[in-house]
């Protein structure tokens, strides 16, 4: 009983990240995706502005929000964010039961479901695919596992290293969609990339590298088959053309369009809308020791409080975003409540008083940003630093040329960069970006040296208690905070414009999986 009690309440935890899923528009309490039959032999055609590139659950790389549309519909997952009843729920995983020191969870696996070779369903491939992910990311995976254990054909024991409350969470993450051992043993993981195999709503069928991507319905799919026969997902780079492509009809979806293509868009025939995503545009110093930026706390200070983030918002969202001090979204769990953590308001003269301290005599701020809003907001920052009397430059790259810079050269003095966390809990955000030794990003790793707070952020991660998870986040948060180390500027939106007619959800999250909508 007491196993019981204390896995509710870490569901508990669990359903707090409801907001991870999706607004619906209309009734699909029943989750089952066979509901209705209008749209049974239509073809969904979505269109994207990056090219989808990852289609196995396995890898060690950080993928796009772009390619999750694929990744949660080819596999089934031990558990899913549902984003109609707005809560976790168990997939593969038909029953769970936690020990009551949190150090083992067993998973009964649903019985009689199949990969799209024919391949059925065991504990091997659980075992596979959790034991996989944490060989090829040691240590990131981050949920304590210490090994998986096979009981039978259809059940496995997951021990911990020690107690992780939001091990729920972890399982519903784009790392873990089941894969078949067997599979991988005949093809290897490039096989697994060029062919995934899972047992989703939707088979892979083909890519065209550039052009689209083609998903085809399951037919035996254990929750009954789409009502649409093919899903379809156009890469279209440019924004106006896509619009275009929406209004003639040859689209029938757009994720995540720039906001300021949709304000004035008075077609009869397009619909869009807004939604608070799960991501935060967060301003990150250089944290190395050889950074003028990362030793001057005075400096980091200055700019907290020079930037205008309303402004920022108004900028990029048109006031639809939401300002905040706080790297992690209102749908994560363990969220420390507004006002338990120390945070920076815009006040021009304290930062000047700040820049005085600092001895800042105009030196070039570096800020490196990737093109689209983030380049936007930063031409925002830019603005209200010049107020202030900083001198901020802004260097727009692509996204490889970021990751080069920020994990390796470490020529920068900050990075402007939108972020979450897959598995929306703040354990993840604080292990991963507050700890003073980051075991996965070696490059931010700063002169602050805490054993202590090392040691809290670990243990606070095993306390099953929500509210007490939170009020050790808080005090973690203030701690950073008056460390001045990162500066959070805003809560972001995702946006979804369809037409008229197809019955949409919009997501925080691009966790779309089983594609109800319909006509």
């Amino acid at each position: 009983m007491k196993a019981k009690k204390i896995a509710m309440i870490l569901i508990a935890v669990c359903f707090a990240a409801v907001m991870l899923g999706c607004s619906n528009k209309k009734d699909a309490a029943t989750g089952s995706a066979g509901d209705g039959t209008k749209g049974m032999d239509r073809e969904l055609v979505i269109g994207v502005l990056q090219e989808p590139t990852l289609f196995s659950s396995l890898h060690s790389r950080n993928s796009s929000q772009f390619d999750h549309p694929i990744l949660y519909n080819v596999f089934d997952f031990p558990f899913h964010f549902d984003t109609y009843n707005m809560q976790i729920n168990p997939e593969l995983a038909e029953s769970w039961e936690f020990t009551p020191d949190l150090m083992q969870l067993k998973i009964n696996i649903r019985d009689n479901v199949y990969f799209h070779n024919g391949y059925k369903l065991t504990a091997e491939d659980f075992h596979f695919t959790i034991e996989g992910n944490e060989r090829m990311n040691p240590g990131r995976i981050g949920m304590n596992l210490d090994h998986v254990e096979i009981v039978d054909d259809l059940t496995v024991i997951i021990h911990f290293t020690a107690p992780y409350a939001p091990a729920i969470n972890w399982m519903c993450i784009r790392h873990f969609g089941i894969q078949s051992k067997k599979y991988f043993d005949e093809v290897g993981l490039q096989g697994m990339q060029d062919k995934p195999i899972g047992t989703g709503p939707f088979k892979y069928v083909s890519s065209i590298p550039g052009n689209s991507i083609t998903l085809e319905r399951n037919e035996d799919y254990w929750r009954g088959p789409s009502q649409f026969k093919r899903v379809i997902i156009r890469t279209i780079p440019d924004i106006n053309t896509m619009i275009l492509a929406l209004q003639s009809g040859e689209i029938d979806v757009v994720i995540n369009s720039p906001i300021d293509n949709l304000l004035f868009l008075s077609d009869p025939n397009v619909v869009w809308d807004t939604i608070d995503s799960s991501t935060t545009l967060t301003m990150r110093f250089n944290l190395l020791e050889k950074s003028w930026v990362s030793n001057n706390m005075n400096f980091r200070k200055a700019v907290q409080h020079a930037v205008d983030k309303d402004a920022v918002n108004m900028a990029v969202y048109a006031g639809r975003g939401e300002v905040t001090s706080l790297y992690g979204s209102k749908s994560f769990t363990s969220r420390p409540p507004d006002g338990t953590y120390y945070t920076y308001t815009r006040d021009l003269d304290k930062a000047r008083e700040y820049l005085k301290a600092a001895n800042y005599n105009g030196q070039e701020f570096k800020v490196v940003v990737r093109a689209g809003p983030e380049q936007r907001a930063a031409e925002v920052i830019q603005g209200s630093l010049r107020e202030a009397g900083i001198n901020m430059s802004i260097l727009v790259v692509d996204a490889a040329t970021r990751v080069e810079i920020e994990n390796r050269t470490g020529d920068f003095d900050a990075l402007l960069s939108s972020s979450s966390a897959s598995h929306l809990d703040f354990d993840r955000l604080f292990n991963e970006l507050y700890r003073p030794r980051r075991p996965f990003y070696p490059n931010w790793n700063g002169p602050r040296q805490n054993e202590e707070l090392d040691a809290f952020l670990l243990k606070n991660r095993g306390e099953p208690d929500p509210d007490k998870r939170a009020a050790g986040w808080a005090y973690v948060e203030t701690i950073d905070a008056e460390d001045a180390y990162n500066l959070h500027i805003l809560q972001e939106v995702n946006t979804l414009a369809w037409r008229k007619g197809l019955d949409v959800q919009l997501c925080r999250g691009l966790f779309y999986k089983y594609w109800f909508w319909g006509y």
